[in-house]
């Protein structure tokens, strides 16, 4: 039995249905991360493994839980809570945070009067991506239950962990700063038929943020892992 997702960047979508399922099964499973155009993730269908986020068909017979074919579907975290049986935790306030968020995005968050400090984002980022949420599937889904807001769940996670996430949190700061300002200073950016696009031969997903921030464009174009 295993957990398919895709991958990065990483999202509070497919990352806490991970630790729900993890802490339904009572064991961590293991993740496998392919990319949402992988022409394998088909072969992961077996009713028994645990198809999240990816994969373009929503059938929990199946156990497929993706969203991305049909805007009017929950997210894919609100399918798995459904699935195991969490009905509680279906609309709770951070599941509706984050339903609109990987819907919709930051715009459609901050338009509902949600409030999140940038100190907020940048170590929910830090967790998303150094704290194992199949291993931590317990304090992940506890914390889950009894947080009433982003920014709750955020604190929670990272006062546990934060003898692990201070160093790193110094040394991402720092190396992301340094791939920003290589990526931008490698970048093409051109305009055709008034369109400002962005071209560059490898995946800049993660950095999408910021690159948007800076140049504006329409459309960027990368290679695609």
């Amino acid at each position: 039995m295993k957990i398919i997702t895709h991958l990065e960047p990483r999202h509070f979508d497919e990352t806490l249905a991970i630790a729900c399922i993890c802490h339904k099964e009572g064991k961590p499973l293991p993740v496998v991360l392919v990319s949402p155009q992988s022409e394998e993730i088909p072969q992961y269908v077996d009713g028994v493994n645990y198809i999240v986020d990816v994969g373009r068909k929503f059938n929990p017979i199946d156990r497929c839980f993706d969203h991305h074919q049909n805007i009017d579907l929950p997210c894919s975290l609100k399918m798995v809570l459904e699935y195991l049986g969490y009905q509680e935790l279906i609309y709770h306030p951070l599941t509706e945070y984050i339903d609109i968020l990987d819907k919709f995005g930051l715009k459609a968050v901050l338009d509902r009067g949600y409030k999140v400090e940038p100190i907020i984002a940048d170590r929910g980022k830090l967790i998303l991506h150094h704290v194992n949420f199949a291993e931590n599937a317990d304090i992940i889904f506890d914390n889950f239950k009894r947080s009433l807001t982003y920014t709750d769940f955020v604190n929670n996670i990272y006062g546990i962990f934060k003898e692990e996430l201070k160093e790193i949190e110094e040394k991402v700061k720092e190396e992301r700063q340094k791939k920003i300002e290589f990526f931008t200073k490698n970048l093409t950016v051109e305009e055709y038929s008034g369109i400002t696009y962005i071209y560059y031969p490898d995946f800049i997903t993660p950095f999408e943020g910021e690159i948007f921030k800076r140049f504006n464009p329409d459309l960027i174009i990368q290679k695609i892992k």
